[in-house]
């Protein structure tokens, strides 16, 4: 018997830090960095043309996307902060 196996992003976090010593507290600090400058330049509009950070009105970040992507279950009073710092824009 075969099992399909799927693996979680915390599975592949987790596997990233540990084996091969992706410093994940840093990304994180560089994470919290850019969605705090989106926010400093957010205008109240839900609605960015280009990558988004859609964050949660507890201030959890839910998730990131990208110019071609769309919100595919939006989140009850979550905001998407436009992402203009970030290398993808760079």
């Amino acid at each position: 018997m075969t099992i399909a196996l799927a693996i979680t992003d915390h599975a592949l976090l987790r596997w990233m830090e540990r084996a091969y010593g992706i410093d994940v507290d840093t990304w994180r600090r560089l994470c919290r960095e850019e969605v705090e400058r989106a926010l400093s330049g957010f205008t109240g509009t839900n609605a960015p043309t280009g990558p988004a950070f859609i964050v949660s009105p507890d201030g959890r970040v839910l998730t990131f996307i990208d110019a071609s992507q769309r919100i595919a279950r939006p989140q009850q009073d979550a905001v998407a902060v436009a992402a203009t710092s970030i290398g993808l824009n760079r």
